[in-house]
């Protein structure tokens, strides 16, 4: 690669912020912080484009009733089989 192409240093924590706030589509903090929330209370809607994706962390308190996920298409219905979602479950004691 041409030296003109490669970064002499980087300094990410602090050049953050000039980037959020020259381009709309960057989060304005950082670190980058999902959204929380209580797990049946969950309700989100939006597009997942190719190579991204969407965290958001759903809590539920010890002994509280269980909650469902769904996935579903724009309509409702159900997502195409084409399409593989994922979900990851991660539980700390």
């Amino acid at each position: 690669m041409p030296d003109i192409l490669k970064y002499k240093w980087w300094h990410f924590r602090t050049d953050f912020p000039t980037w959020s706030a020259t381009c709309n589509s960057i989060p304005t903090s950082f670190p980058l912080v999902p959204p929380v929330g209580s797990g049946g209370a969950v309700s989100l809607a939006g597009f997942l484009r190719a190579g991204s994706g969407f965290y958001y962390r759903a809590q539920q308190a010890a002994g509280t009733p269980g909650f469902t996920l769904r996935f579903s298409n724009g309509a409702g219905g159900p997502i195409g089989a084409t399409f593989v979602p994922r979900l990851d479950i991660f539980r700390i004691k």
